[in-house]
Order: structure tokens, then C-alpha cells, then sequence
């Protein structure tokens, strides 16, 4: 069952990268992330 739940993690990673791609712009641009989030 190991395999299932490493492969439902990626799918979940995936999912979050691709509804939210700006997430990955985080560390690049913290200030502009603050400032939308505001």
C-alpha cells in the first residue's frame, strides 16, 4: 500500500501546483505575495 499513498501525495503536490502556481512564487517574490494577500 505504500506505492498507493506515495502516489496520492504526488497527485495532491500536483493538484496544488497547478490550481495555485503562484504559490511558487513565493520565495521569489514575498513582498508581492504579501501585498496581494492584503
Amino acid at each position: 500500500m505504500l506505492h498507493l499513498c506515495v502516489y496520492l501525495f504526488i497527485y495532491m503536490v500536483f493538484l496544488h501546483l497547478h490550481l495555485y502556481p503562484e504559490s511558487c512564487c513565493d520565495a521569489e517574490h514575498p513582498n508581492q505575495n504579501l501585498s496581494w494577500s492584503g
